[in-house]
């Protein structure tokens, strides 16, 4: 059991607080974009830097590096980190796959985003097709996990056909995952058959039971719609309004709930009860 005055302590700042030396000798590259900071609110590609990592180029997903992209389907394009110098190469526009020759001189691919839980949030199918990449290749990738906000204790909705595989559903996921980034890698590396060499930096202080404001942890909106955890939360449900004709609902938002509240308490009392059906993630 976790106690609930021990705050989450993310993959990212376990990695920091021991960085290997042949991570500090070899060359890297980061998938991640502006909700990749240390649990002080530190951005990470500049602690890597600071700590002695050569970090040679970041790549970023869906709506930028600085998650500025508003609507949907927008393209980014590949930019410059402005305090690095290095280049950051968009994963949602020019390409979405990186090609091989892009990681041609590097040893280790880390990988630090923060997923909502919910299958068609793109941010999982980004490190898929990275995985899917470097699958043969000599690159050890390396998870730094962070909390699924809603648990991982919980696993719901429909699971896609192979007829209907896209970018929003491109594994053999349920809707409601129920996975961490970490267990997520894993689950693809496993379904997809890859020759990936995978290690993944867990989290201390973290249990699958628990919701995001159990963590101890600041919100960083993710992305420009998802701006709290209760958005999170209504996520699974709401987000397929997308595919009916009614105004898009992922404009600008606050809460991403119906009612102060309501969305929030019904789900914790809900879950409280029991009345949830229970899957392992790992099954």
């Amino acid at each position: 059991m976790i106690s609930k005055m021990a705050a989450t302590v993310l993959g990212c700042d376990r990695l920091i607080r021991n960085l290997p030396r042949r991570l500090r000798l070899g060359s890297v590259a980061l998938l991640c974009n502006q909700a990749s900071v240390t649990g002080t609110l530190r951005p990470l590609p500049e602690e890597l830097v600071k700590n002695g990592i050569r970090l040679r180029f970041i790549l970023s997903p869906q709506h930028g590096f600085f998650s500025e992209k508003q609507a949907n389907m927008i393209e980014s394009g590949h930019e410059f980190h402005p305090a690095l110098g290095i280049p950051i190469y968009s994963l949602y526009g020019p390409m979405f796959s990186p090609p091989p020759e892009l990681f041609e001189d590097i040893d280790y691919l880390l990988v630090d985003l923060q997923d909502v839980g919910t299958r068609v949030y793109t941010y999982m199918t980004t490190m898929g097709l990275v995985l899917e990449a470097l699958s043969g290749r000599d690159v050890r990738v390396i998870i730094l996990d962070r909390p699924n906000p809603i648990g991982t204790d919980v696993v719901e909705g429909n699971v896609v056909e192979p007829g209907y595989r896209s970018f929003v559903g491109r594994y053999l996921l349920p809707m409601r995952h129920g996975l961490t980034p970490g267990e997520y890698a894993l689950w693809v590396a496993m379904e997809k058959g890859l020759d990936v060499d995978i290690q993944v930096i867990t989290m201390e202080n973290w249990s699958p039971d628990l919701h995001h404001p159990e963590t101890g942890l600041r919100w960083i909106f993710p992305s420009p719609n998802m701006p709290s955890y209760e958005t999170a939360l209504v996520y699974p449900g709401m987000v397929l309004l997308e595919g009916i004709v009614t105004p898009n609902w992922t404009g600008p938002v606050i809460r991403g709930k119906s009612g102060p509240g309501k969305g929030e308490r019904d789900g914790r009392e809900s879950r409280q009860a029991g009345s949830y059906p229970k899957m392992d993630s790992q099954s």
